[in-house]
Parts: structure tokens; sequence; C-alpha cells
């Protein structure tokens, strides 16, 4: 008579079950911590360009204005990170936007976002007389004209 083992794969299958979930559940976290980082960089971009634009169409500070549009888009996003701000440094040729906050992943240590985006500023008038100005001295070395 030939005897039977009956197995179970019981607590194999549930440990496996509960393994697939918790990895599931810290890839959506780091997913949107992703998310936030890109979303944030753009924002920055955003406001840094937008802010330089209107300093100099409204004669303004570029810092007042790229912080009164960081006020109007800081709200958008749904996904906000915890302990969000924002810091803007600048001069006259560059602006500098730091945004920083915390994103927490399953109750363990949160991850920490940090976007830093830079931006010369252009002014077009400048610019171009800039060139005009080169082009005249290179026409007066060489003795060519147009």
């Amino acid at each position: 008579m030939k005897r039977r083992i009956k197995a179970s794969v019981t607590v194999e299958a549930s440990f496996v079950v509960t393994m697939a979930i918790i990895s599931v559940g810290i890839m959506l976290s780091l997913w949107i911590f992703k998310f936030q980082e890109c979303w944030y960089t753009q924002m920055a971009n955003e406001c840094l360009l937008t802010g330089s634009n209107w300093g100099i169409l409204k004669e303004d500070s570029y810092i007042h204005s790229v912080k009164s549009k960081w006020d109007s888009v800081k709200e958008e996003n749904y996904l906000k990170p915890k302990n969000l701000t924002a810091q803007i440094d600048g001069t006259d040729d560059r602006i500098s936007m730091t945004i920083s906050g915390s994103t927490p992943i399953l109750g363990m240590e949160p991850l920490k976002l940090s976007v830093e985006q830079k931006i010369g500023i252009v002014r077009p008038v400048k610019f171009i007389r800039i060139v005009q100005a080169g082009k005249e001295v290179l026409k007066d070395e060489s003795g060519v004209s147009e």
C-alpha cells in the first residue's frame, strides 16, 4: 500500500503575496516621489521664465515676479510633499529658485525632495544692440561694406 503525503503551499503563498503587495506599495511611493520631482522642476522653470520676462516688462523686481508666480502655481499639484518651501535668489543677470520638501514612503524615513533651477536674464534690446555694435566693429576693421 502506497502512502500519500499531502503538502500545502499556504505559508509560501502568503509570504509571496505579502511581499508582492509591499513591493507594489513601495514602487507606487517612489513613482509619486519622481512625479513630484518632475512637476516641481517644471514649475520652477515656469516661474523663473515667467517671472524674469514680467520683471522686464513691468520694470519690477525679478524676485517679486517669480514669487508671485510661485504663489499662484504651488497649490495646483494634488500630490504635495510635506514641508514644501521655495527659496528665490537673484541678481540683475541671473535668477535661481530652490524648492524643497519631503515625501514619506509607507511610514519609513521620508525622501527629501530638492529641486534647484537657474536662469539667465536675457534682455532682447540690449542683446540686439551688442550684436549690432559687434557687426559695426567687424565692418570697420575689415573695411568691407555689406
